[in-house]
């Protein structure tokens, strides 16, 4: 979903819908929580934050940033 978003194939919406069920619903939290993937879920939950109306506060270079970021974690 990631990889999607920071190519421009997910929309910031799309994958915030997809992420937030993860995030908000504790049933589908594992008994143990990989940190990588944990902040990568809630960052995505983000990914739609506008910083005025209309207007998106992240974009292609912040996700990108954020794949980064996790691959190296991973």
């Amino acid at each position: 979903m990631l990889a999607g978003l920071a190519a421009g194939n997910v929309t910031p919406a799309e994958a915030n819908d997809w992420a937030t069920p993860f995030v908000v619903d504790e049933s589908t939290h594992p008994d143990e929580m990989d940190a990588a993937v944990w902040g990568v879920l809630t960052l995505i939950c983000g990914a739609d934050v506008q910083s005025s109306p209309g207007r998106l506060l992240h974009g292609p270079e912040d996700f990108q940033v954020w794949l980064d970021e996790f691959r190296s974690r991973c």
